[in-house]
């Protein structure tokens, strides 16, 4: 699946507009990942930034089909919620 991450990443030193820098607390067991990308997604505002939250949500959720029972029903909302990021709503900026 290409998400873009990649050219992202490569250029978010440089490009104030986003903030990659939640990946470098990305943990590595994907059992424990998934809760720290809820977490974030949970208060994070920046579509960009959300795009990329929902990508590796969907992934590890995917991945993890066969590990836990619920996964592919949360495969299916993580899909719906990163939908909703390009709704008018999540790119205002707060206050």
């Amino acid at each position: 699946m290409r998400t873009g991450l990649s050219d992202a990443f490569a250029t978010d030193a440089a490009d104030d507009s986003y903030d990659l820098g939640w990946m470098s607390g990305l943990p590595s067991d994907d059992i424990r990942a998934i809760p720290y990308l809820r977490g974030l997604l949970a208060h994070e505002r920046d579509v960009l930034d959300r795009h990329f939250m929902y990508a590796q949500l969907e992934a590890i959720l995917y991945r993890c089909r066969d590990a836990f029972a619920s996964a592919l029903g949360e495969y299916d909302q993580a899909c719906r919620g990163s939908s909703a990021c390009e709704e008018p709503d999540i790119r205002k900026p707060e206050g």
